[in-house]
């Protein structure tokens, strides 16, 4: 059976500006590892597949070294998918994965999802009550529900009750792709720009009743925002009288009698925030 993955490159990584800007987004950056986001999510996928296509939009291209597939506009994840699905030729088994993730090998759980009959999620199993991610309850190897990312009590109730992370991995044969979105939605036929603008998840994968999941307990980060990094990196620092403050800089910074931060400084802007919080809404009136 040939595999296929496509890999989602259009995110725009607002919540890790001004490392990632509109220019050259989160996915296309070496933040801390010695290669991009992207560059390891191919070497991962090249360990299934036979062939690995990037689905982004044109101005990207420079930074795709595998084959590419031309995004035309942002209109989320289920047109994006959908529109991916339709450019790969014959029936092959696809595999959608993000470009941002950092994991070990899935090659065993692709290995499994093939033998079934209906499209399968991979779930990861959470190492802490997180906030950040969504949640998916299962039962005997099939979904039952998801859940936004909850706060602090329902994550631990979640944690306690054995549900999983949405890694948002996708698995199944293109031609059942296609069946299931002429099944939920009216986007098959219609032109890329009149396609609904939805994620995949409430387009399709909330209105199935015989999803598949596979759980991953191996290593796996989402790193969706600053407060996933263990460690920044900077060119010098002073610090006095400091606690639990992450600093990204190329320029030398004296940090004194703060705690609970994060400063990021690069040639495109200064981010100063308290931890826990989500300062997109405000980088995006500096970006648009």
């Amino acid at each position: 059976m040939k595999i296929v993955t496509i890999i989602l490159c259009g995110g725009s990584g607002t919540r890790l500006w001004p490392i990632s800007t509109p220019s050259k987004p989160k996915q296309f950056c070496r933040i801390n590892f010695d290669q991009t986001f992207l560059e390891m999510a191919i070497e991962r996928a090249e360990k299934f597949s036979d062939d690995v296509y990037c689905l982004a939009p044109e101005k990207y291209s420079q930074y795709i070294p595998t084959k590419m597939i031309v995004e035309p506009e942002p209109r989320d994840t289920a047109a994006a998918i959908l529109h991916a699905a339709e450019n790969v030729e014959d029936d092959p088994y696809l595999v959608i994965m993000p470009s941002d993730h950092v994991m070990d090998d899935i090659s065993h759980h692709v290995k499994t999802a093939t033998t079934k009959s209906s499209i399968t999620l991979l779930g990861i199993k959470p190492s802490k009550p997180s906030t950040q991610y969504g949640y998916i309850s299962h039962n005997n190897g099939k979904v039952c529900e998801f859940y936004e990312k909850p706060d602090s009590e329902k994550a631990q109730k979640f944690l306690q009750n054995g549900y999983l992370w949405n890694s948002g991995i996708f698995m199944c044969r293109k031609s059942e792709l296609i069946d299931l979105f002429r099944r939920y939605t009216d986007m098959c036929g219609q032109k890329f720009h009149n396609r609904q603008k939805i994620s995949f998840d409430y387009a399709i994968m909330e209105k199935m009743d015989d999803a598949n999941i596979l759980t991953f307990s191996g290593n796996w980060t989402d790193y969706g925002n600053f407060e996933e990094f263990e460690k920044g990196h900077y060119a010098h620092v002073v610090h006095e009288e400091c606690d639990n403050v992450t600093i990204f800089s190329n320029v030398p910074v004296v940090v004194h009698g703060v705690d609970d931060l994060i400063i990021v400084n690069t040639e495109d802007g200064l981010l100063v925030k308290k931890r826990g919080k989500n300062s997109k809404h405000l980088v995006k009136k500096i970006i648009r």
